[in-house]
């Protein structure tokens, strides 16, 4: 029995091979044959191929956007028809989706199968249509070639057809339906080439244990990032912070940088550890490297700007503070300051000024004097007062008798702290005696009243001012003479009376 069941297996083996070689032989007649691949991408530019053998892991937490793509590309010469497609579809072979599109599908070709592409879109997986519905409502897309073309193409190369599907995991989707760490076919697509009887699935699973194509989903873990801040001693920022991530447990270790303008100092927080389920900081402080700045000078002047004590010098480093000081300086009263008096150093040079008044000191007098040629005063002095650096002037008089001839010393000029004299000096003016009249007609009146004349006239010489006397001795000689002409005639009308 066994004997007959094995020759019987041989005969139903030997069928099916033929029956195989007869349709292979029918196909390559008239039609090239085609090789079907797919990829995987995590940042849409480095592909992997999908292992038949082991598991490809999704990780939730680093993965934003995950890239699916089929590939078609003819392996041998003959006529491309119409029987030509491919498909993927955002769901498992359940209906679920664990996806969503992130951007509609995009195709590529060879130069001469690519104008024969169509692709049709779905919104159940199962019906198609040339119109691009909302992405939030895609499921799926079909390419199609529309036409007919030669393998190979007219310039040597082979036709090939390349379909990419942009997908984002849903995260919560996954988590909530315990399908973490679960093997899985996420998506699904068929391909068909030439014949209907070919139509295959790109992830199955020959047998429950063979794990083909299958993807799974890594469970998030949720981590608080290590941001590392780079700070001076006042909390500003110098420099761009670091931010590490990892999982919950994995060491982390921080790096003390070099900033130019600045020296490490301390560092807050834990330089080195292990990631935990919250945000952490560490923070790297650092003091800022002095440098110079401009000096600040502080002037002291009064109001003309003159300077009235020594300049003051401050020197310190760009930022730090500075104060500059009113001095109290002898006969000047502060009035007022120009510029910052206090403030912090740059990278200028900087002047403050501080102004003050002149206070008031009286000056040495000025007396101007009135003399003759011999120095004898012809009148009152005129004594001028104020204060010193003040402005005086004095005035010629015009004296009777005296002619103006010069004056010696300052006319005009400031007072000082010593006295100053200026001499106003004349010279006395010439005078003719008038001539006597002839007169005989009564000698012995004459005579007697020439006697009283000579007295009078001596009386009148010691009462008349000598050479260097002033107006008022003048004035007091007149006053002499009227009361003695007054007294002579008062005792001449005495001795009438006492006579009669």
């Amino acid at each position: 029995m066994k004997k007959t069941m094995s020759k019987i297996m041989v005969a139903l083996l030997l069928i099916f091979s033929l029956f195989s070689d007869c349709i292979t032989s029918k196909v390559n007649a008239d039609t090239p044959n085609f090789g079907s691949s797919i990829y995987y991408s995590f940042d849409g530019n480095n592909y992997n191929s999908i292992p038949w053998n082991s598991i490809t892991d999704i990780n939730l937490r680093t993965t934003s956007t995950m890239y699916v793509q089929t590939r078609l590309a003819a392996t041998s010469d003959g006529t491309l028809t119409n029987n030509l497609w491919t498909s993927i579809i955002n769901s498992d072979a359940s209906g679920n989706e664990w996806f969503t599109f992130a951007d509609y599908p995009k195709v590529s070709g060879s130069s001469e199968l690519f104008p024969l592409l169509r692709m049709t879109y779905t919104t159940d997986g199962t019906n198609y249509s040339d119109t691009k519905p909302a992405l939030s409502d895609l499921k799926g897309v079909k390419v199609t070639l529309n036409g007919t073309l030669n393998s190979p193409e007219s310039d040597g190369t082979s036709p090939f057809v390349t379909v990419t599907a942009p997908l984002i995991p849903k995260a919560d989707y996954i988590i909530n339906s315990g399908m973490v760490n679960q093997p899985m076919f996420p998506i699904r697509g068929q391909f068909s080439i030439f014949y209907s009887w070919s139509i295959q699935e790109w992830f199955y699973s020959m047998s429950p244990s063979m794990n083909k194509g299958q993807f799974r989903f890594l469970n998030p873990i949720i981590v608080g990032d290590v941001t590392v801040k780079y700070v001076d001693t006042d909390g500003n920022k110098i420099s761009d912070d670091v931010v590490k991530t990892g999982n919950v447990g994995d060491s982390f270790n921080t790096e003390q940088k070099v900033i130019d303008g600045y020296t490490f100092k301390e560092v807050q927080g834990n330089a080195s550890g292990t990631f935990t389920d919250q945000a952490q900081t560490v923070t790297y402080i650092y003091t800022k490297d002095p440098v110079a700045g401009g000096d600040v000078t502080a002037k002291y002047v009064d109001t003309d700007g003159n300077k009235i004590s020594d300049d003051v010098v401050k020197t310190g480093n760009i930022d730090d503070p500075f104060n500059t000081e009113q001095k109290v300086i002898d006969g000047y009263t502060f009035k007022e300051v120009q510029g910052n008096a206090s403030g912090t150093f740059t990278d200028q040079a900087q002047t403050v000024t501080y102004i003050y008044t002149k206070d008031p000191v009286a000056g040495g007098d000025v007396t101007t004097k009135y003399v003759d040629t011999d120095g004898n005063k012809i009148s009152y002095d005129v004594v001028k007062l104020g204060n010193v650096g003040d402005a005086y002037t004095t005035e010629q008089k015009m004296i009777d008798g005296y002619t103006f001839k010069e004056v010696q010393g300052n006319a005009s000029g400031t007072f000082t702290d010593q006295a100053q004299a200026v001499t106003y000096v004349y010279t006395k003016n010439n005078v003719t005696p008038s001539p006597k009249p002839d007169d005989h007609s009564d000698a012995t009146e004459s005579s007697k009243v020439k006697g009283k004349k000579k007295d009078s006239t001596s009386e009148n010489k010691n009462t008349l001012p000598q050479t260097g006397d002033n107006d008022g001795l003048s004035m007091i000689g007149m006053i002499s003479g009227l009361f003695l002409v007054f007294w002579t005639i008062v005792m001449i009308l005495f001795k009438r009376k006492r006579q009669d």
